[in-house]
Order: structure tokens, then sequence, then C-alpha cells
């Protein structure tokens, strides 16, 4: 699996299928990713992009320019993704979105990586950037 996946799944705010943005504890923070796109750049500064749907799935570019898919889901409160590992079983991640959060905002997030913390910059940004 790509060092990016690895990072990438162990994200927790950054994918199964949802039944409504509503369910999230802060809706607003994840419309604004759903309408936008999030970039999250690790410590190291390698840089994973976000395309979230509403219909609970997801799209991943590397900073490779690598894609994948996966999906997002709420899960006792907490904005979950999961992706497929290099293995086809899915790596799963969850964590709580800041509330209030919306295009041009970002946040630091603390991520666990296969067992190593890393700080993370999470962004909202327009799609079209």
């Amino acid at each position: 699996m790509h060092r990016w996946r690895r990072w990438l799944a162990s994200v927790g705010f950054v994918a199964g299928c949802i039944a409504s943005v509503d369910a999230i504890a802060d809706s607003e923070t994840l419309s604004a990713m759903i309408a936008n796109k999030v970039e999250s750049t690790s410590s190291d500064g390698v840089v994973i992009t976000l395309m979230l749907q509403a219909d609970g799935s997801l799209k991943s570019i590397g900073p490779d320019g690598s894609e994948g898919a996966g999906t997002w889901t709420e899960k006792d409160g907490q904005f979950c993704t999961s992706v497929p590992g290099a293995d086809g079983i899915a790596i799963e991640s969850c964590g709580v979105l800041p509330a209030g959060k919306k295009l041009g905002d970002s946040w630091q997030q603390e991520i666990n990586a296969n067992g190593e913390s890393q700080a993370s910059t999470v962004s909202i940004v327009a799609k079209d950037q």
C-alpha cells in the first residue's frame, strides 16, 4: 500500500453510506466539505485531497496524482472514512469534525498513522483550485 494511502486511512475525519448529512454532529462543516474539497497536509508536506459526495462516496487524490475511491459515513457521532488497503481489506478511521468550518477554513488535526502520531493541517478549498 502506498504510504499516503495508509496516512489517508488514518486521518479519521476525512468514508460506508450515510442516510442523511444531518446525522453528522456538525452538519455545517460536513456540508462545506461536500460542496468543496478537503486538503489534508501532513507535517512532512504530504498533501491528500478528498472529494466527498452527498451519497457517501469519496474520491482521494494522492500527492503523485493517483486516485482512489472510498466511502464516508457517520458512526457513533463521528465522521468516518473507509478506503481499500493494498490487500483489499477496507481501512476505516473516524474522528470528530470541528464545528462551524466553511470554505477557506483550516484547522489542525492530530493523526495516528500506523501507531505514529502526526500533526496535519486540514483545509476546505474550492473545487476549482
